[in-house]
């Protein structure tokens, strides 16, 4: 499909594509997780995790904007070979390794109880979907346009506003407003957006470039649409966290990925709580499209270019997110935490080096 780059509709279902591609598990979890433990301390709570979590992936985006969507080219400040095995080792630990397993995993918790099928026979089945939904990219990025996202955000809407509706409001908390914002500041860092922006916002302008026609640059219509992703990710983060702190008094013992579900099943009417299930569901499946085409690209790029289509690396990027998905949530979370926190920092430094220093402040002397 050709779009015009200059069409208003396009930039915005873009926008909500570019939405969907961050809003995934960690974006659904950690959210809740802030509410319940700020509870009336809410609105620190969510000024921290805006910050790192919606803020620092719109400085990811704007750094891509500046290098025309070629990654490769920011990290190369680390030496040919240094960018390569850097990027490799940062995508396989956050796609297949890390987000894309968990995606699927948090996808069962909260649909099980409707199909009432195992996690293994659920992560082929899902992981089967993906492969041929990713088939085409440009057909990956209209589903999740006009399709996908505007059913996810009219879930997460009907969920919030529901549930907020219902809630008993807002119980005093034990922490103090300063201990609320550094661990919603530090929260932040666990939906891995940082990461995720350099390499969707890339995947972004690649698929405009090559699937769109119009007078507007591929780079300028990426960045445009990315206003509207962010600003739909901090609106969607204030809902959750708002929504977890009203109702954090049924919240006491339950694991963090079953926190909406709860929520769902103790606010929402009975006809209404597949909602729950179905925004979760899909933020779930919006989220590993993009995160399979990003890691398929690579490998396709590096590893298998000999060959016509990506067909190979897509395969075997599914397989390997179907077999981590089978060690459950705790045991993704143990390996991906610790590698965030040394990947985490050494974005930010080269995007300082990078933005700052060697394009500002080097370039004027």
């Amino acid at each position: 499909m050709i779009h015009s780059l200059s069409s208003k509709s396009y930039r915005f279902a873009v926008g909500l594509a570019l939405f969907a591609m961050f809003f995934g598990s960690g974006n659904l979890i950690f959210p809740l997780a802030i509410g319940y433990m700020a509870q009336d301390h809410w609105f620190i709570g969510t000024l921290g995790f805006l910050l790192t979590g919606a803020l620092l992936p719109f400085l990811g985006i704007i750094t891509m904007v500046v290098y025309k969507g070629d990654y490769m080219r920011f990290f190369n400040v680390l030496g040919k070979t240094g960018a390569f095995i850097f990027v490799f080792a940062l995508l396989t630990a956050w796609i297949p390794f890390g987000s894309g397993p968990r995606c699927v995993v948090l996808s069962h918790v909260n649909v099980v109880s409707y199909l009432g099928i195992p996690l293994w026979l659920y992560s082929l089945l899902y992981c089967s979907l993906l492969y041929i939904i990713c088939l085409k990219k440009s057909t990956a990025l209209d589903i999740l346009g006009y399709v996908l996202t505007p059913i996810l955000l009219l879930s997460l809407a009907a969920v919030i506003y529901l549930g907020v509706e219902s809630s008993p409001g807002f119980a005093p908390s034990p922490m103090s407003s300063w201990s609320v914002f550094w661990y919603s500041l530090f929260e932040g860092y666990q939906t891995q957006d940082l990461i995720a922006s350099f390499f969707f916002a890339s995947a972004i302008i690649e698929i405009i470039s090559t699937n769109s026609k119009g007078s507007m640059s591929p780079v300028k219509a990426a960045f445009q649409s990315s206003i509207i992703g962010v600003v739909l990710l901090g609106s969607v983060y204030i809902g959750l966290i708002i929504l977890s702190a009203s109702g954090s008094q049924i919240l006491t013992g339950v694991p963090k990925d079953a926190l909406l579900s709860t929520l769902v099943r103790e606010f929402l009417p009975p006809k209404l709580a597949f909602t729950g299930s179905l925004a979760v569901a899909l933020a779930c499946l919006t989220t590993s499209i993009a995160l399979t085409l990003v890691y398929a690209d690579f490998l396709q790029r590096n590893f298998f270019s000999g060959f016509k289509s990506n067909n190979i690396a897509l395969l075997l990027t599914v397989v390997i997110t179907f077999l981590f998905s089978l060690m459950g949530f705790e045991a993704i979370s143990a390996v991906i935490s610790p590698l965030m926190q040394i990947f985490y920092p050494c974005l930010i430094i080269l995007i300082i080096w990078n933005l700052v220093i060697n394009k500002w402040i080097l370039k004027k002397t």
